[in-house]
């Protein structure tokens, strides 16, 4: 019954994802490259979040819940910080020119 709420929630944020991919589309160079890339990686996010929700179902105790839950953290983390590092390394894009107002701490 989870499996199935979950199953039907991917799809429904992918439907959402393949029509911003499509908006994304005519929208003029350079933002459309920088769009497409930021859609690429939040489907990525989302499918490890979606795995991740099923491998929870898996687990037959607590402990196994709180150690999947805590390596699901820590890949999060690496790949937001990969993924900080491939917007913010790409030359001429818009996040390069804005990146001295933000701050990562």
């Amino acid at each position: 019954m989870v499996e199935k709420a979950i199953e039907q929630a991917e799809q429904g944020v992918y439907r959402l994802i393949e029509a911003a991919d499509k908006s994304a589309s005519i929208v003029p160079n350079p933002t459309k490259d920088f769009s497409k890339k930021l859609l690429s990686m939040g489907a990525q996010n989302m499918n490890a979040a979606f795995d991740h929700a099923r491998n929870l179902l898996r687990c037959s105790d607590l402990q196994e819940a709180a150690n999947l839950q805590a390596q699901f953290l820590n890949a999060q983390f690496e790949r937001a910080s990969r993924q900080l590092k491939e917007l913010y390394g790409t030359p001429g894009s818009d996040v390069e020119s804005s990146k001295t107002s933000i701050e990562i701490k």
